[in-house]
């Protein structure tokens, strides 16, 4: 699985950096999400699907790692 995160629809709320701080941090300069960790390893899919279903502006997008962006 893959975690992605569109910046031209995060807002910089930061909920999936306190929920997947491995996976996602917020940018120093925008604070808008940026992904660390893109391929997911198998115990961090569940969490990293709860920021996606939590994220206000569904920004963060979870799918097959051979999708492309």
């Amino acid at each position: 699985m893959r975690a992605r995160a569109d910046r031209s629809r995060c807002c910089g709320f930061g909920n999936c950096a306190e929920l997947c701080p491995g996976v996602f941090a917020p940018d120093e300069e925008d604070n808008r999400a940026r992904v660390l960790q893109q391929t997911l390893p198998t115990r961090l899919v569940g969490v990293v699907l709860r920021a996606a279903h939590e994220c206000p502006t569904v920004a963060i997008t979870v799918g097959n790692a051979k999708e492309r962006s």
